[in-house]
């Protein structure tokens, strides 16, 4: 992280954007509209890292939902873990109710594109597959004009941004199990079918499903929601998810309710990231292969008993869902950091604690990672994010410093995805990380230095198994980084309250609080400069580059003359 030439680069980048996105060149000219040209320029040169609006008021506490009736559970879900914060939320299912109470809450609006009537502000919860035939140029003008934008599946993130919803209004929101609970009412007095697959009907689900009754006895059921929905799933022992197309997403919406109900179900695998979410709570068998399906169903029926639909204890337990839309209440300060940290520290599920920090909604970066075989070496952590870019990404750091502390890490490897691991990092890394565990004296190993200090004093270098190592007492570098026991005591007590962005950045506060950065030479990674900064902008990287090479020029002319 940088703070170069701020008016001069945010200057071409404000006309670059003005003139390219129309749609951000109308929210800029209803901002002077509001606040005054002058005032506006001058917040945007002057302290535009520092000054923000949200789009909802942060001190209201009260949510209202439009759903169609087949995402009711996902609604119910939503308001379940809102209710865990404290938050009001009221659901409907007429429009024109809801756009009365919509006046008073923050409206969210699931699969938005099939109700006629939505207020002028409102956060739209896409739930459509890729293919999907609803994804037609008036629902894409639909969700670029909402005020922010859930998405449910990984995948899809990538393709809204190509059709123009910005970065900054779309938010990753997996639908994954949590401890909601769906009592059926009126349960059937008697179990009479081996598995159940319910939702539309066509040939690819016919064909399988055709197959399957060939050696259990299937329940279908159509059009059919709520209770008397529950009522029939009942009379089966196991729901079977069959995929509408073939590479579709997970149907995560179907699987939630299912496994709320406390249903034992078999699915369809997809391969992607949402699969993952699901894997301790359904039974998975392979895409395309009916032999592995009816194996699974076999597996499932012998082993198969009424469902006490026990949940784990708020103590131990952790929900993803809960995690990704309170990780968007904190963006728009309607949660606090502390309040977030107290929901997610204690049971924040991680082992390896070698870290890359990403942010899922920055597709490119995130697929620049995961491109090189060392990728494979790191836990992605889900970066938070805030209104102010360098806030939300100094929360990130703070959140991962205090639960490296919680679970009393002695090293933590943590780098971003915009690093590039050079021909021989493998190697080079057992040697750093073994010269780290056996030597006290460090604090922040840095591979490498995006902007050396002019006052940088070299206290001591060393040879290690022919690594060169060079001990200086300041150091700003958040690219691959290495943390000692010392050190995260240290950064863990970063303030996000201070709001000055020449000071408190993380990797400034870093500087100013610590006194021993090792580091190797030559760096050990290096930096993609063609990515886009997601704090600093796409201009940013090249100047980054440049302080980088410059970093390392002087470090090396210091270290053969100290």
């Amino acid at each position: 992280m940088m703070f170069i030439h701020e008016k001069y680069i945010r200057l071409v980048q404000g006309f670059i954007t003005f003139c390219s996105h129309p749609q951000k060149a109308y929210q800029f000219i209803q901002k002077c509209k509001k606040r005054g040209f002058k005032e506006s320029i001058s917040n945007y040169l002057k302290n535009n890292l520092v000054f923000y609006e949200n789009e909802f008021l942060p001190e209201l506490r009260s949510f209202s939902i439009l759903t169609p009736p087949h995402s009711l559970p996902l609604a119910l879900l939503f308001k379940n873990s809102l209710a865990k914060a404290s938050f009001e939320c009221e659901v409907f299912l007429d429009d024109n109710e809801f756009i009365s109470a919509s006046q008073e809450s923050i409206p969210v609006v699931f699969a938005p594109q099939v109700f006629k009537k939505l207020p002028k502000k409102f956060i739209a919860f896409q739930l459509e597959q890729r293919t999907s035939n609803w994804f037609t140029p008036s629902y894409f003008e639909l969700l670029k004009n909402a005020s922010f934008v859930f998405e449910f599946s990984e995948n899809n993130l990538v393709f809204l941004q190509e059709h123009g919803v910005l970065f900054s209004k779309l938010f990753y929101l997996p639908i994954t199990p949590t401890d909601l609970s769906i009592p059926i009412e009126n349960p059937h007095s008697s179990i009479q079918f081996d598995i159940v697959f319910y939702g539309c009907l066509n040939e690819r689900r016919r064909k399988i499903l055709s197959e399957l009754s060939k050696q259990f006895s299937v329940l279908i059921i159509e059009d059919s929601f709520g209770q008397s929905l529950y009522t029939e799933l009942s009379r089966a022992k196991i729901i079977v998810n069959i995929h509408y197309y073939e590479g579709a997403q997970l149907e995560t919406t179907r699987l939630v309710e299912a496994i709320s109900l406390g249903f034992n179900v078999v699915s369809e695998r997809t391969g992607n990231r949402e699969d993952d979410f699901f894997k301790d709570k359904i039974v998975f068998a392979e895409q395309n292969d009916i032999n592995d399906l009816i194996s699974k169903i076999k597996q499932s029926l012998s082993s198969w008993k009424i469902s006490d639909k026990k949940t784990e204890t708020k103590e131990t337990s952790f929900f993803w869902f809960d995690f990704f839309l309170y990780r968007f209440l904190l963006s728009q300060d309607m949660l606090s950091f502390e309040d977030f940290c107290r929901f997610f520290l204690p049971s924040y599920p991680i082992s390896n604690f070698k870290i890359c920090l990403s942010l899922p909604e920055s597709c490119e970066r995130r697929a620049a990672f995961l491109s090189q075989k060392e990728s494979n070496l790191f836990t992605i952590f889900p970066g938070l994010r805030h209104n102010l870019g360098w806030l939300g990404c100094g929360m990130s750091y703070k959140f991962l410093f205090s639960l490296c502390q919680k679970k009393g890490i002695e090293l933590v490897c943590i780098c971003e995805d915009d690093v590039i691991f050079t021909a021989n990092f493998l190697s080079r890394l057992k040697t750093i990380e073994n010269f780290l565990l056996s030597s006290p004296n460090w604090e922040v190993y840095c591979g490498l230095i995006s902007d050396l200090s002019r006052r940088v004093e070299v206290k001591k270098q060393f040879i290690y198994e022919g690594e060169q190592f060079v001990l200086i007492d300041k150091a700003v570098g958040l690219v691959f980084t290495f943390y000692s026991k010392k050190s995260l005591a240290i950064l863990s007590a970063w303030d996000p309250f201070q709001k000055d962005v020449k000071s408190n950045t993380i990797d400034r506060f870093m500087e100013s609080h610590l006194n021993f950065f090792l580091t190797s030479l030559p760096f050990l990674v290096s930096h993609d400069a063609n990515l886009t900064s997601t704090l600093w902008g796409k201009e940013a990287g090249k100047e980054y580059e440049k302080l980088i090479s410059e970093s390392e020029k002087k470090l090396i002319k210091l270290s053969h003359n100290p």
